[in-house]
């Protein structure tokens, strides 16, 4: 859902450059699915634990967001991968986007643990 947001507000902003809401959603999947895989190592919130325990998990984030950069701004992969330069405001959107699920995804554990301290 949050790529699909990012795809239609950078769409409606630039009506006329298809390629470029289509490379911000494409950073906006990548970049929350990257954010999402510390939610995933347990059961706790990542907010109430250290995400950075993992080094290999950490690098390996870290090496996708490289390649992801990569594939962006690099001039002679953009036309393979069609996808062109992203304005810095629009990384601004992309980062609060797919950090969203992750906040919303901390709120239902610590919803989650109220009701079970109440019961």
């Amino acid at each position: 859902m949050v790529t699909l947001a990012a795809f239609m507000l950078a769409y409606s902003k630039y009506p006329d450059q298809l390629i470029y809401a289509q490379t911000v959603a494409f950073a906006t999947l990548v970049t929350a699915q990257l954010i999402h895989v510390f939610d995933c190592r347990s059961e706790v919130s990542v907010l109430s634990r250290n995400p950075f325990e993992n080094k290999y998990l950490v690098w390996a984030v870290v090496s996708s967001f490289v390649l992801m950069f990569v594939v962006i701004y690099t001039p002679f992969l953009q036309p393979i991968f069609h996808t062109v330069p992203i304005k810095l405001m629009d990384w601004l959107m992309i980062i609060g986007l797919s950090s969203l699920p992750t906040f919303l995804l901390a709120g239902s554990f610590f919803a989650g643990k109220k009701k079970e301290t109440m019961v």
